[in-house]
């Protein structure tokens, strides 16, 4: 899935992870022991598009205004 603004193609993270010196994810976070890692999901809400983002940033900036 591609995002606006965190735009990485498969070749992107590929040549990061050359830039790094690693030539995986898995191998990017070798060094933290296992029993540490986190595993389970993160709980977010789902995205929203950009027009909902929008909408919900303008009603914030309103309710922030009528609160001063």
């Amino acid at each position: 899935m591609l995002h606006r603004y965190l735009p990485m193609t498969e070749e992107d993270k590929q040549e990061m992870l050359k830039t790094i010196g690693v030539a995986s994810i898995d191998d990017l976070f070798a060094d933290i022991p296992e029993q540490v890692r986190f595993r389970g999901e993160l709980k977010v809400k789902p995205a929203k598009s950009e027009p909902e983002l929008w909408k919900e940033l303008a009603a914030l900036a309103v309710f922030g205004f009528l609160l001063r």
